[in-house]
């Protein structure tokens, strides 16, 4: 009778996990747009595709780390509630663990009904489900607690792989200098068109792919080709955006932009990359399905 009532408070548990989740992530929403709102009138620096993947990821590591020390409470309150007389601990325990056991459970769920394949989540959902039938709530608390560390273990893996990207590439440049009438206006990247003419001088960023019309530099192409010496460019040939003028000055007829230009390829294709599991990790969920 004691485990039938557990199992309900595992069900009442699990089933409230969507709606709390929901109601965080509508609150998180409005305060990231009222975020957007507050700083749209200032000079910040323009988000590439992989800085808004390294903020999500952020973003998932502080959900994941949220949860790892709820997990942890829970593991340490069941041990007290097996370990104890203390009655009102056992439903809150099972409580918890219900909620913490939600992903689990959709995940086997999914495998079952969806997918219609038997995978390793199904038998993470019965390891906690027969740990709690058979009253061994601390088990089912530490089986909680084991996956919520192997998620964030994954999510940090992710981050610092993301995070490599960016130190190999740098911050991409917000402005850039257009020449119009032979005179410099400084406009923003994202508003530079094809076949448009910008200068680059010493020390700067090439923030487009196109043809050099006029001059020459040193540029130091690195992060691209993987070239330890910097190139000497001049008129006809072609330079790259997140490339840096090492010395000298070109005018650069516009070719692509913003995610058209190699740089931004590459890290699109790096980032789609590191979102595949490895070759061992997909052997691994192989043996365990």
């Amino acid at each position: 009778m004691i485990q039938l009532g557990g199992m309900i408070l595992v069900f009442v548990g699990a089933s409230a996990a969507p709606y709390v989740k929901k109601v965080m992530t509508k609150a998180k929403i409005k305060g990231k747009l009222k975020k957007t709102a507050d700083s749209s009138s200032t000079d910040t620096p323009q988000e590439t595709n992989t800085d808004l993947a390294i903020e999500a990821i952020e973003a998932n590591e502080e959900r994941h780390k949220y949860r790892f020390l709820m997990t942890t409470g829970t593991m340490g309150l069941a041990v007290i509630a097996q370990t104890s007389r203390l009655v009102l601990l056992t439903p809150a325990s099972f409580l918890l663990i219900g909620y913490f056991s939600y992903n689990v459970f959709q995940e086997a769920a999914n495998a079952l009904f969806k997918e219609k394949k038997i995978k390793v989540d199904i038998l993470d959902t019965g390891v906690v489900l027969l740990t709690l039938l058979f009253g061994q709530i601390a088990a089912a608390a530490f089986m909680v607690w084991i996956l919520d560390l192997a998620d964030m273990l994954l999510q940090k893996t992710t981050k610092k792989s993301r995070q490599y990207i960016t130190d190999i590439f740098g911050e991409q440049p917000r402005y850039a200098w257009l020449l119009v009438d032979e005179t410099e206006v400084r406009v923003e990247v994202k508003d530079l068109k094809q076949d448009d003419i910008v200068l680059v001088g010493t020390g700067e960023q090439i923030p487009v792919d196109g043809v050099i019309i006029e001059g020459g530099a040193m540029i130091d192409q690195q992060s691209l080709t993987g070239e330890s010496v910097p190139a000497d460019k001049h008129e006809n040939e072609q330079v790259f955006a997140t490339t840096v003028i090492v010395a000298g000055k070109i005018k650069v007829r516009v070719q692509e932009t913003g995610k058209n230009t190699l740089a931004s390829q590459v890290i699109s294709i790096i980032n789609e990359a590191s979102n595949y599991d490895v070759r061992l990790q997909s052997v691994g969920e192989k043996i365990a399905d």
